[in-house]
């Protein structure tokens, strides 16, 4: 019921976006944009950078550009359609926050008045609206999922590994959804130390966390490949000593 409640506020509270018309960054991230228009691309969108044809950006955020890719395989270039997605994205992050609230504080009202109070906040108003601001929800979909899984993992009644495994996946798609995902682990650490009292921890709590660094360093080392070209010309030098 409290979810229900939360998708009709969000509906009245953001119905006015659905409107919305391309604007801005649009044209270079799907209305120009060839890679997102073929599923074939997928491999390039894991290659190359998201403002691939922008001078001065230099990011990369391949989630992001593969649900540009599946709006654009249902919904061609409707805005309409794409406006929706950024609102669902924002329904299941509002969803998320709610069963972690209700985790911690085992409250219904409390973690339904704290969602609505972030579904409804001004602040992200830019990432809904804006159809390029989707790598914000997306990513905390993933962050949030990974915190979720976590503190599952360490309770005796919930499968320990599987739920161990599923974070750590999700915490290398929010690194692939948004960049700035990857400072998760240093939170991730003050919270186990924090919740010590509250959760089932073993003694090996801290090394539970590595892992995550370990996805951390992978994820900026991809992205300094890609974004440098350095793994062009690695495999460059490779072929020219081969011959």
């Amino acid at each position: 019921m409290n979810i229900l409640i939360i998708f009709i506020v969000g509906i009245l509270v953001y119905a006015n976006s659905f409107k919305g018309e391309f604007v801005m960054d649009d044209r270079h991230l799907i209305t120009e944009n060839s890679y997102i228009k073929s599923f074939r691309n997928i491999s390039r969108v894991f290659g190359s950078e998201f403002f691939k044809n922008v001078d001065g950006f230099n990011v990369y955020l391949p989630m992001t550009e593969l649900i540009n890719m599946l709006d654009y395989s249902i919904w061609a270039l409707n805005p309409f359609g794409y406006h929706l997605t950024n609102f669902i994205l924002h329904f299941i992050v509002t969803s998320l926050i709610y069963a972690l609230l209700f985790n911690l504080f085992r409250h219904y009202s409390i973690a339904l008045f704290l969602s609505l109070a972030y579904l409804t906040h001004p602040s992200a108003t830019e990432a809904i609206a804006y159809i390029p601001g989707r790598s914000d929800p997306l990513a905390l979909i993933f962050l949030l999922l990974s915190l979720l899984l976590f503190v599952y993992s360490r309770r005796p009644r919930f499968q320990k590994q599987i739920c161990y495994i599923l974070s750590i996946v999700a915490f290398i798609l929010a690194c692939l959804s948004k960049e700035t995902s990857v400072i998760f682990p240093v939170f991730l650490s003050f919270y186990i130390i924090g919740a010590g009292n509250k959760i089932s921890i073993a003694k090996n709590k801290i090394l539970s966390v590595l892992p995550y660094f370990f996805v951390t360093f992978a994820a900026l080392l991809l992205r300094y490949i890609v974004l440098t070209g350095a793994g062009n010309a690695f495999i460059n030098k490779a072929v020219v000593k081969l011959r």
